[in-house]
């Protein structure tokens, strides 16, 4: 009865010296491939240290205090966008984008940041902290990034009003 089961023969082993052959060959793997790994990691190191040094600098305000903005969270928010774009990091690129247009707009008005202000960019460094690994969760906690562009407007109107431009 199982005179029509057709069975194929196995492949025919692999003498000892076929097996040290493949196991010495070496695997030649694509450059770019290895180039853009050892960017990635690159980047990621780099754009960590940069919202470490926002991180750091957001720590030194207590509770419920102000704090005066520095200019050099804005040079690392507009170095964040232009390399997250270079590594083709579009969402994180966006979210940089849109924190440089925010301290842009608080630096204008030459006033401390709120205690709620701090509390907007200390959620928007750690969403930034964590698109640095991985593609972003679609499910990720957006509000920040909202609240952040309302902040931004109102403070952009109020520089327009306070300077006779609105």
């Amino acid at each position: 009865e199982f005179a029509d089961v057709e069975v194929e023969a196995p492949p025919p082993a692999l003498s000892e010296s076929q097996l040290d052959s493949a196991e010495s060959a070496p695997l030649n793997p694509d450059p770019k491939l290895i180039e853009g790994a050892l960017l990635d990691d690159l980047f990621e190191q780099e754009a960590s240290g940069y919202l470490d040094q926002v991180q750091s600098y957001l720590g030194q305000a207590g509770a419920g205090s102000s704090l005066a903005l520095d200019p050099n969270v804005l040079r690392v928010f507009h170095t964040l966008k232009g390399t997250a774009r270079t590594v083709n990091r579009a969402s994180l690129a966006d979210w940089a984008s849109e924190l440089d247009r925010w301290v842009k707009a608080v630096l204008s008005l030459g006033k401390p940041l709120t205690a709620s202000q701090i509390d907007l960019l200390t959620e928007g460094v750690a969403a930034c902290r964590l698109a640095l690994p991985v593609h972003v969760d679609n499910g990720a906690d957006m509000s920040w990034l909202q609240r952040l562009t309302a902040d931004r407007e109102q403070l952009e109107h109020r520089a327009r009003t306070e300077s006779g431009n609105g």
